[in-house]
């Protein structure tokens, strides 16, 4: 079998790598822009309550760094220079996490890094008693804008003498469990694949607390040999995952061998069956055949496979949450294809489904790495060039006709009764862009009963009989929504639309 090229190729393979881009061409009314250039980076998050730009840098010799950038004023520091890292091939720092508590009160500081850790015979960086090295996840603590103080919460075996397959990504659910993703130190081929073995953690995704201990629901807690920190298991590189913050659905971007890429939804215990599959393929006879193997939501092929689109090597990212971009984008996984250079996005469906698969980008570079920023943009790391990119909505146009555009703080601008200032109608929405649904102002309009229904449009209605450009005195007619100087029929026709005159519907609470 081929030796597959994944996203973290040794330096002096770089030039058989895709050429990175300085700036990509998203779809219109985005723009993206270089935030920052570092060496060889693998792996992006955003300081909470800063939002400053975290970036790992893969490793050069022994050392590699986590480099930061402040949100404010631009400025590029060094937060870490982690010594005693192996960075050869797709070995090095690849992952960050940031605590649940890191920003809460009171603060616990927490930073969380995903490396490959060398261990030689001798030296500085021998450990007494083993040798070899083994990807490790720790925990540092940070002030002043640096890392210090190493504590090692989950250490894997020593590797075998393949360098790929290393996994990488370390992310918090909502229940404060920490989930980490390790590869199968590319053993699919061998006699003995660690994606197959229960009492190994390569070639699985990992559970662990935040101090490493083993939560006690972990699907295989108390069956002894197994590993009680693995959550799922039969995959092959899950270099890349994600956790839905709306769902808590984990999406792992399963890189594949020689023809299939996949993304399978996170399920406690599930056998994704590799190296018996590859997507949903049959791969290599398995003794004994995976009892009940979870299958992808979404496969792609490679090139020359009949798929509506292909790659080589999937990277997984975020589900769009929150943020200015349009309303279309709300609940879709943007994912990319390091070799191929794009980044799609899928909508997610029932049952944890994916589908409507929609190009955003086709010239991302060698992208590894993706991240949702405080504002709402997309970043995403592009090793090639070293450059971390932000793809904002640009908001330039006025889409939804209402006089506001995301640029002047429309926070859906797909949406004529959602704007700055919007009177908030009880609807479930934030019209006002304040950052509240449906508050104090909305009981204004409401009728003797509680609710805004076709009673209150009848009254509000006898206010309407010619224009009034000046304020009413009921609170429900002194509202201009056509913004053309009258407080006039055309207005009582937005609110016609919005309340309805069924006389039953409780919009307010």
């Amino acid at each position: 079998m081929r030796p597959r090229i994944h996203p973290l190729v040794a330096i002096v393979l770089a030039a058989a790598a895709p050429r990175g881009v300085d700036a990509s061409t998203p779809p219109a009314g985005f723009a993206d822009k270089v935030l920052l250039t570092v060496d060889t980076p693998t792996g992006i998050a955003y300081e909470p309550g800063t939002g400053a730009m975290f970036a790992l840098e893969k490793g050069n010799g022994s050392q590699a760094r986590v480099i930061r950038r402040d949100a404010a004023t631009g400025t590029v520091t060094t937060a870490l220079t982690l010594n005693c890292v192996d960075p050869i091939n797709e070995r090095g720092l690849l992952g960050i996490a940031f605590d649940p508590g890191y920003a809460g009160g009171p603060p616990n500081r927490f930073v969380y890094l995903y490396y490959t850790r060398e261990v030689p015979a001798a030296g500085a960086c021998a450990i007494a008693g083993t040798s070899g090295s083994r990807n490790r996840v720790s925990r540092f603590t940070e002030s002043g804008g640096a890392l210090s103080g190493e504590t090692v919460v989950l250490e894997g075996p020593v590797l075998d003498a393949a360098t790929n397959h290393n996994g990488g990504t370390i992310r918090f659910a909502s229940d404060s469990t920490l989930y980490v993703s390790m590869g199968d130190n590319a053993s699919g081929n061998s006699a003995h694949p660690y994606a197959r073995d229960l009492t190994d953690l390569r070639g699985k995704i990992l559970r662990i607390r935040r101090d490493g201990s083993i939560p006690p629901d972990n699907p295989f807690v108390g069956q002894a040999p197994k590993r009680p920190e693995i959550w799922a298991w039969g995959l092959r590189n899950p270099f890349r995952f994600s956790i839905d913050a709306a769902t808590q659905t984990l999406w792992i971007a399963d890189v594949g061998e020689n023809t299939w890429e996949e993304i399978d939804a996170g399920i406690p215990g599930a056998d994704y069956g590799w190296p018996c599959y590859e997507g949903n393929a049959p791969y290599r006879p398995c003794t004994p055949p995976p009892a009940n193997p979870v299958f992808p939501v979404l496969v792609y092929g490679h090139s020359g496979q009949s798929t509506s689109f292909t790659g080589n090597t999937i990277i997984g990212g975020p589900v769009y949450r929150g943020g200015n971009f349009p309303a279309s984008y709300a609940g879709r996984l943007f994912f990319g294809d390091y070799e191929s250079g794009w980044i799609r996005s899928a909508a997610v469906g029932p049952g944890a489904s994916l589908g409507d698969v929609k190009l955003f980008a086709p010239d991302a570079g060698a992208v590894v790495d993706f991240a949702q920023s405080p504002s709402g943009c997309l970043a995403w790391a592009d090793i090639g060039t070293g450059k971390i990119h932000e793809t904002c909505y640009n908001g330039s146009a006025d889409e939804d006709g209402d006089g506001y555009t995301v640029a002047q703080g429309d926070c859906n601008d797909h949406d004529p009764t959602v704007y700055p200032g919007a009177p908030d109608l009880c609807d479930g929405k934030d019209n006002d862009c304040n950052g509240k649904v449906d508050d104090g102002t909305c009981a204004q309009f409401a009728g003797p009963d509680g609710r805004v229904d076709g009673f209150v449009l009848s009254l509000i209605g006898r206010y309407f009989g010619v224009c009034d450009p000046s304020p009413a005195s009921q609170p429900w007619a002194a509202v201009d929504y056509t913004k053309d100087g009258c407080i006039d029929g055309n207005d009582l026709s937005v609110m016609g639309v919005v309340w309805g005159c069924s006389g039953s519907e409780p919009l307010c609470k």
